[in-house]
Parts: structure tokens; sequence; C-alpha cells
């Protein structure tokens, strides 16, 4: 699971730094085979608010989304009833300056359900996050689905079955303190 290894890579390089990595340093192998499912967002902060730019996005999830997203904001490119879904991931790992985790499942054009994972890596100077790498991977017990405008279709309702922010230093419990349904791993 490519995931997986970018997790391990990005806490060997949090760990023997002992803060946030920079994206330069970031270079798991076979990178390249993963930029298709892959998108990398700079953090601005605009007063209380935090605005994510799109500056990189892979071709599976333009396809997914019917549209390149680079030179938008996140927040400006989704709906808002995705945007109240997905906006604690992003800022979750922004404030926290940790991975976060994310299954939802939706459903392709002849209703067969899709699971897309998202894990939100940070990455900055001086542990304030600067930039954001997401990799969305997305599967289907089906063995097959469309991805084209998967994530376009106007009765898309992601149903999440966990969102979490991956944390290594933090106590060996499960907690639910910033939000009711998301939990700390």
């Amino acid at each position: 699971m490519r995931q997986q290894d970018f997790l391990k890579v990005w806490f060997r390089l949090f760990t023997r730094l002992g803060q946030l990595p920079s994206l330069a340093d970031f270079n798991p192998s076979r990178m390249e085979d993963e930029k298709p499912e892959l998108m990398y967002y700079d953090v601005v902060h605009t007063g209380d608010e935090i605005r994510y730019p799109v500056i990189f996005a892979g071709q599976r999830l333009i396809e997914a989304y019917g549209f390149n997203a680079v030179g938008r904001d996140l927040q400006d490119i989704l709906s808002p009833t995705i945007w109240t879904h997905v906006e604690c991931l992003y800022d979750q790992c922004v404030l926290r300056g940790m991975p976060t985790y994310s299954v939802f499942t939706v459903v392709d054009v002849h209703n067969d359900v899709v699971a897309y994972e998202r894990l939100l890596l940070p990455f900055g100077e001086a542990n304030v996050v600067k930039q954001i790498v997401a990799s969305i991977k997305s599967i289907s017990t089906e063995g097959r689905f469309v991805n084209r405008d998967l994530m376009r279709s106007k009765d898309h309702d992601p149903q999440y079955t966990l969102r979490a922010v991956v944390d290594r230093c933090a106590p060996d419990k499960v907690t639910t303190s910033w939000a009711d349904d998301v939990v700390e791993i």
C-alpha cells in the first residue's frame, strides 16, 4: 500500500529532523507512479481562515472531479456540503502538524460503491505547515468502477467511515476531543 509507505517515509523524516519535513525532503521511491492520485496544496493563512490553493492535481483525480483545480482554492471548488466534511481534516493537519487519514464512500454512475482513502501529509519549516500532499486512492469491492466525474455527480454524498489524525506521539488511546466523529490514532 503506497499510502502506508508515504506515511512511513514522512514519520522517518519527522523523527530524524525533530520537526516538520520540507516538501523538498520528501522523496519516497516510485513517487512518479503515484502522481496520478496526488494533489499538492499550498497553505495560506488569511486572518482566522486557512486557504488551500491547489498547486498540482494528478490525472486520475482530474478525471474523478471532472476538471483541473490547479490555481484554485480547495474550498472554492468543493460544494459547501462536501467542504463541511473535509475542512476539519485539512485544518487539523495544519493545526497539529500531523498527517490525517480518512475513508469515505460514494457511488459511480452504475451504483457501484467506491471507497476513497485520503492521506494528508503536512510539510513546512520551523514546524509551520506550508504545504500539504494528499494521496487519494479509490477502491471498489466490485473490482471495477467508473472514475470519470465520480466526485461531481449531483447526488454525490460522501459517507465517511473514518476520519483520523495520525500521531505517533499521542497517548496510546483513541480520543474524539476535536470532533465527535474524528478520532486520533
